[in-house]
């Protein structure tokens, strides 16, 4: 085995106290172990070694052996790991959020669940910046059909074919006033104070056709001008010429009466559509019978849907 050699007049050295193995020496260096035999270092010297970039989340080993105490690990900034392009009035109120480093409150309101109505204003569904935390539902209809809207109307972007039934009625004669909505009077019959009157050679016309499309019935109030026991009938009839005599009139309804008190009557023209001309005729010359001794007066002629 090996000496050590120890100076004269010196102590003998007490090699039993040596602990240290190769793993304890830095590599490269020599020292001698329990049996005075040389030993060989095996640390790696690393140095000042360091780590930089170090991601959030990520780790990195550290080497084993000796270490120069300067070196360090860094992480990347903050900033680098956030990038973003959000600012408070991105983000909904009470959440917060990392953007380019910087912590962030949001600022964005919220709004619940509604159901708008359409009506004849705008209605803000959502207001703008807002956060819509529930459905927000535009109500709609089964009836929102062109078959229910009035021809030509245009609702949400459904443009009505409805001609039907009004509801008003359209007067041509009422209480000795003709009206100018579609006619301007009745040839061959003469206003009496508040009513239209009509003898045995009465045959009258209005002036201008009718629409009878919209509605279903053409409605007359008449009374007897006196109290005679065989009253008065009369004769309405509508015809698409211009030309009709009281016998030749083929669409038609006899009316009679005893009463001074003004009663309604009525013709069903629901299945006539367009223009006609409306009559009204003695009785006497339509059908034909020589009863009728008191004369008519009629107080309105208008078309009517009840």
């Amino acid at each position: 085995m090996g000496r050590i050699w120890m100076p004269a007049g010196g102590g003998g050295a007490d090699l039993d106290v040596i602990t240290a193995s190769a793993g304890d020496v830095l590599a490269g260096k020599v020292t001698v172990d329990r049996e005075g035999e040389p030993l060989v270092g095996t640390v790696k010297d690393q140095g000042n070694w360091g780590f930089s970039e170090l991601a959030a989340g990520s780790a990195v080993t550290i080497p084993e052996g000796k270490h120069g105490g300067g070196g360090k690990v860094t992480a990347k900034s903050l900033a680098s790991q956030t990038p973003g392009d959000s600012a408070a009035g991105h983000i909904l109120a009470g959440r917060t959020a990392w953007v380019n480093g910087s912590k962030l409150t949001g600022t964005i309101p919220s709004q619940g669940a509604a159901t708008i109505t359409p009506g004849t204003s705008n209605k803000t569904a959502i207001a703008a910046g807002r956060y819509a935390s529930g459905d927000i539902t535009v109500a709609g209809s089964s009836t929102l059909v062109a078959s229910n809207i009035k021809k030509g109307v245009t609702i949400f972007g459904v443009t009505g074919t409805w001609e039907g039934y009004v509801s008003s009625p359209l007067y041509f004669f009422k209480n000795g006033t003709w009206s100018n909505i579609q006619t301007t009077g009745m040839t061959n019959a003469a206003v009496t104070e508040t009513y239209l009157r009509l003898n045995s050679s009465s045959l009258g016309r209005l002036n201008q056709t009718v629409d009878l499309t919209n509605y279903k019935y053409l409605k007359v109030q008449a009374r007897t001008e006196n109290t005679q026991p065989a009253g008065y009938r009369f004769v309405i009839g509508i015809s698409k010429s211009p030309s009709e005599t009281s016998s030749s009139i083929s669409i038609y309804k006899l009316f009679s009466s005893t009463s001074v008190e003004i009663g309604t009557n009525i013709i069903d023209i629901s299945s006539y559509q367009g223009g006609y001309y409306i009559y009204v005729c003695d009785f006497v010359n339509k059908i034909g019978n020589g009863l009728v001794t008191a004369y008519g007066a009629i107080y309105s002629i208008f078309l009517s849907n009840n």
